[in-house]
Order: C-alpha cells, then structure tokens, then sequence
C-alpha cells in the first residue's frame, strides 16, 4: 500500500516538472461562430474531441469551404485561415500570442476590416498568401512580430515588443483623431519595407511616435486632397525613398517634430501638381539626398524669402515641371533634365559651390531654362539628347555663362537661337557623336589650360577657338573654322586626326600648333593661315591640299617628322625650317617656294629636295643650313 502512493507522487512530480501542456490544434468542421465549441475538433474530419473552452494556448485553423464568425473577444495562440476557409471579424477584436497565417479569406461583416492584436512573449509572424485588411492591427506584448507578407490595415498601433518590417509592404488607410500609425512603446525595424499611407476618406492620416523613428521606404498618396501629419515632437528618418504621390497636399510637422530626408530620396509624383512643404526639410543637413519629380506633374517650391531648399541630386522626367515662386532651391551635385523644365517666378535656381553637372538627356527637343542662364552655370554639362531635333538643345537667343568645367556632346546638336554667339568652356570638351553650333553657325571657345578637345564619334563642333595653353585636339570634324590661339610661347596639339569639311578654314592666330604627326582630313576647298609670331609643327604630317594658303611673313612652318614630307609649291611662305633625324622634305607640286621678306630658310638636319622647283627669296630672306 505504502508502494503504491509512493509510485502515484512520483507520476504527479513528474507530471508536474515536465512543463505546460503541449497546444491543441483545433481544426473548423462546420460554419459558425467562433466560440461554439462544436464547430471546431481536434481531427481535421471531426473524429477528434472538441476544445473545453477557447484558450491561449491553443492553434485554430480554419478549413477550406468553412466560414467563422468572431462573436465575442477571444485570446488563441495562433490562427490558420487555410484556402478556401474565410475568418469574418465581425467588429470583434482576436488577441493571438502566436502566429497568423492568412490563405483564405480574412473579412470583418461590420467594420470591413478585422481588428487583430498580437500580444505574445516569443517571435509572431504574419504570413500567407491571401489578401489581408485589418481594421486596427495592434502589437503590445513582449516579443518580436515579423511580418512575412504585405497587408492594409486602418490603424497600426506599437506599444510593445519589437515590430520587424523586413520586406512587407504595409497600406494604412484611417483618418481621425486617432493616429493612423500609433508608436507608443516598443521598438521598430524598418528593414527594407514599405509603408503607404493611402486614403479616400476625409480628414488627416497622422503618424506618431514616443521616440525617434525610421522608415525605410515611406508613401503618402491618398486619392483625394489630404494631407500626413507627423507627430511626437521627435524626429523621423526616412533611410531610403519618400514618396509623395496621389492627391497628396502637404505633409506636416507637429511641434517641435523634425523629419531626416538626408540619405534619402525624395519623390513627387501622381496625377496631382504638389506644393513641397515638410517634407523638404529647410536644415541642409537633413535634406534630401536625391530629389525626383515624375512625369507631367508640376512642382511648386514656395518655402520664402531667405530660405533655401537643397539636394545633391536634382531629376526631371519627362513633362514634368519646377515653378520658384520664392526662396531658392539649390542643386549640390547632378541636376538631370529629361525633358522637364526649371522656371524662376519669384524665387531662385541655383548651383552649389561645388562641381556640378547638368545632363539633358531628353527624346524631344529641350530649352534651357533657369538652370542656365547668362549670369550661372554649373560647372559641367552633358548632353544626350535622341530627338534628333536641331537643335535637340537649345541655349536661347543670348550667351549663356561660360563652364568651368566640361562640355560632354555624347548626343544630339547644340545650339544657340540666333548666330554670331559663342560659348566659353575652361575645361575639357568631350564627344560622341554630338554637336555644337551647326544649326546656326556658332563657336566653341575652349580656354582652359591643358584642355582636352577629343570624340569617341566624331562629334562636330562648326566654330572652335582653343584659347588654351597646352590643349589637345583628336578625333573632332569642323564645317566652319577652326582657331589655334593658345597664346604666345604656349602651344596646343594634335592627339589624333581630325576633319576639315568643305569650305573650313584652319587659321593658327597665336602660339604653335603642333600637328604630332596625325593627319587633318581636308574635304575640299579648304583654306590654312598662319597670323604673325606664329608656328606649324608637322610631325611628319603633310600640310598639302589646302586650297589657299595665307602665311604671314613672321610665321614659322617647321618640317619635322621621321617620315619623308611634301612642302606646297606655289605657296608664299614666312620662316621654313626643316629639322628631320630620318626622310627628306621635298617640294610638292609645281610653282616656287617663296621666302617673303625678312623670312628664312633654316635646314637644322634631314634633307631638303627642291625636286625640280624654285626657291624665290624676299629682301633680307637667307637660306641657313646648320646640319642635313
């Protein structure tokens, strides 16, 4: 006897010691109400037991071709809604400390949405494949919530636990006293989610919170005019993108509330124009990284007198519009025009100190507009433009101011309005298969020292004047003239072969050009002069096929390439100076070579071929041989 009651407390002990009880899976095999304890057993065909009551600690899965009704506020671990079984909410809230997993149909018969709260201690997650809408979905316990898949709900609210995002997009669409995003406790992962607040209904979505909070990815594009409040005298950061889309008309700050755009990318877009308000924070350290207004809208910037709105990056799509009634709205780094349009009507365009760049790089013809005027620039400027159109850029009627920088013609044909204008650029000129000036015959004007002029395809410039000490030139076709002026004792080469169109001129107005021994294509009719003090160094390429020759009496033309080299006959010459290690100069054509005045002929190494012809000298002109 004595045995016997000692096994029995050994089996109680036991019992006891080995923790809670194991959850019960409660499956649906009839349609009803929640609490009807009939509805639901423990064996997907009924043959189990029914629940004794419904607990915290139990599973409940909805079966397929079953409806359950919430008729009262009930505590369950986790709820299953399988494909084909529907969840109606019925006004009621369902508290779950476990997992909610959404297949079938998840609906409320008297708000529309179904109120759900997760209060567990452990990891939650909200997952499935099937479409969830929550009135007010509230997180309050101790544990994690993770949310596996994309949901709408009215309310959100967080005062306990941590509330991982990672990859879901999130919908909020409740408007009223109530915040429609409620952070009261807790904390908050944004991961790489989506929140969207979205509404029809009138009146404010409102989001606050009891401490600083991230997004990562924040949009506010309701469908009718409404405006996002953010409340909580505390600061918001969005890490990545912000959107204001929709019917969106202004976002708010509450109090002392401050929102952190400065990694991030701000967004206009939707059927809507919009006035920028809070969400472009004024404080430079806080303003957005990026700036984008989407196609065919049209973007206010009105934050008055004084106050300046910045960005690094600045785009326009296509047909899209910024109107500055007042302040300024500064650009640090890119402004990309794609076919939008930047008008100054009260307030101020403006380039950060720094280097900057403007890139048109529409598929229609594209005005220049405030961005670029005659009193600023950016310090670089693309050009990619696939219209076709001539020009495909327009710079206006009037000299825009010069560019410190470069001038990339990757695309398309720039020009002015009107001819006779030119355009400074102090740094390299870049090309593809671009242009400038062919429309109405204007010129480039190159001044920067050690200036690179050079094209991948052939870009045409009609006009160029490099004015720069030690420039480059490769790879360029010019149809009007082209001007080596790089300023006396300063030189500027030839880095590879470049095209004279019929009719072009070359004139060498200052300093030497050196042609490096690469050839000029001449298309014919072309004409070469050299103004006094200056100097043509052929590196072995010829000079022959000019159809007219104007060669100041003070000029020098110095043969002295490794290869042998033709020197036009019937041509009057200033200073010829031949200095060779290999090849012979020889006289090309028929006629005489004539020494003007005071011009000499210096033979400093190679050999000089007169190959039958004359050699005419001027008053004072002498013929020098110091070597060859």
């Amino acid at each position: 006897m004595k045995k016997f009651h000692y096994l029995h407390m050994v089996l109680i002990i036991s019992l006891l010691s080995s923790g809670p009880l194991l959850a019960t899976v409660y499956y649906s095999v009839a349609s009803g109400s929640f609490g009807t304890l009939s509805n639901w057993n423990s064996d997907r065909n009924g043959d189990g037991s029914f629940p004794g009551s419904i607990n915290s600690a139990d599973d409940f899965v909805i079966q397929n071709g079953y409806t359950i009704t919430n008729d009262g506020t009930y505590t369950i671990n986790s709820l299953t809604i399988e494909s084909g079984g529907t969840y109606d909410g019925h006004g009621n809230t369902i508290t779950l400390n476990g997992d909610f997993v959404q297949n079938g149909t998840f609906t409320d018969g008297v708000n529309g949405a179904a109120n759900m709260t997760f209060a567990g201690s452990g990891t939650q997650t909200i997952s499935g494949t099937g479409s969830i809408e929550f009135n007010t979905v509230t997180f309050s316990g101790t544990g994690s919530y993770s949310l596996a898949t994309n949901f709408t709900a009215s309310f959100l609210n967080l005062s306990g636990g941590t509330l991982n995002a990672s990859s879901a997009s999130v919908t909020l669409i409740g408007v009223g006293a109530s915040p429609t995003f409620n952070k009261t406790g807790g904390s908050f992962n944004a991961g790489t989610s989506l929140f969207k607040f979205a509404t029809t209904s009138t009146g404010t979505q409102t989001i606050s919170s009891n401490d600083a909070l991230t997004f990562y990815n924040l949009e506010h594009s309701p469908g009718a005019n409404r405006s996002l409040t953010f409340s909580g005298n505390v600061q918001f950061t969005i890490s990545n993108q912000f959107n204001r889309g929709g019917s969106s008309s202004s976002v708010i700050l509450d109090g002392s509330t401050t929102l952190d755009l400065s990694g991030a990318t701000l967004v206009y877009e939707g059927s809507a124009n919009k006035t920028i308000s809070a969400e472009w924070p004024t404080n430079a350290t806080l303003a957005p990284s990026t700036v984008q207004i989407k196609s065919n809208i049209t973007v206010t910037a009105n934050p008055g007198s004084g106050v300046t709105l910045q960005t690094n990056n600045f785009t326009l799509l296509s047909g899209s519009n910024l109107t500055i009634s007042s302040g300024t709205v500064q650009v640090n780094t890119q402004l990309t025009l794609t076919e939008g349009n930047i008008t100054e009507s009260g307030g101020t365009f403006a380039w950060g100190s720094g280097n900057t760049t403007l890139l048109y790089n529409g598929s229609t013809q594209q005005t220049v507009g405030a961005e670029w005027t005659a009193s600023k620039a950016p310090t670089n400027v693309q050009v990619n433009n696939s219209s076709g159109a001539s020009p495909a850029v327009a710079l206006g009627t009037s000299a825009l101011a010069s560019l410190n920088g470069t001038l990339t013609l990757t695309l398309g044909s720039v020009d002015y309005s009107a001819g006779g204008l030119s355009l400074y650029v102090a740094g390299n000129v870049v090309g593809g298969t671009g242009s400038f000036g062919t429309v109405n015959n204007n010129t480039l004007i190159v001044t920067g020292t050690n200036s690179q002029i050079t094209s991948s395809g052939q870009a045409t410039i009609y006009n160029l004047t490099i004015n720069s000490a030690n420039a480059s030139i490769k790879d360029i076709i010019i149809p009007g003239t082209l001007t080596i002026n790089p300023g006396a004792g300063n030189s500027a080469t030839l880095a590879g072969s470049i095209t004279l169109q019929s009719g072009a001129a070359m004139i060498i107005s200052s300093g030497t050009f050196n042609l490096n021994g690469y050839s000029i294509t001449l298309d014919g009719n072309n004409s070469l002069t050299l103004q006094a003090n200056t100097q043509l160094s052929t590196g072995g390429e010829s000079i022959t096929g000019y159809s007219s020759y104007s060669i100041d009496a003070t000029s020098t033309i110095l043969f002295n390439g490794t290869n042998s080299e033709s020197i036009p006959a019937g041509v009057s010459y200033g200073n010829i100076k031949i200095n060779k290690s290999s090849g012979t100069a020889s006289v090309s054509g028929t006629g005489s070579v004539t020494l003007q005045d005071n011009a000499d002929l210096t033979l400093m190494s190679g050999t000089f071929d007169l190959a039958g012809q004359t050699l005419v000298f001027g008053n004072n002109s002498d013929l020098i041989i110091q070597g060859g």
